[in-house]
């Protein structure tokens, strides 16, 4: 009985943890408008919470999806974008590869 209870608190735990640091949660700081902060992809880019974006580029606008340290904006009759990205405080910094030797800033409106 004591080893039942042990493996319920566990689980609940868990799942706490897991409803508490979920992918909503980084949809939701992302949300925003982002300016160009130099020579960018996009002069300015928006995120919503609830999986949607819009950009500088009229085809580039949709649903956007987060995995990891990528994002992947979807467009519209062209192929969709992955980024590699970092989002810190009002920064947006978007990469094409891992290492971000060539990236784009964006600042938060």
């Amino acid at each position: 009985m004591k080893s039942s209870k042990l493996v319920v608190g566990v689980l609940s735990t868990i799942l706490l943890i897991f409803a508490l640091t979920g992918c909503g949660n980084t949809a939701k700081s992302l949300s925003g408008k982002y300016v160009s902060d130099g020579n960018t992809a996009f002069s300015y880019i928006e995120f919503f919470s609830d999986g949607k974006y819009t950009s500088s580029h009229s085809n580039y606008e949709g649903n956007y999806s987060i995995d990891g340290n990528r994002i992947r904006l979807e467009g519209i009759l062209v192929d969709s974008k992955i980024y590699y990205f970092k989002a810190r405080g009002n920064t947006l910094e978007l990469s094409s590869d891992e290492d971000f030797e060539s990236s784009d800033i964006y600042i938060k409106d």
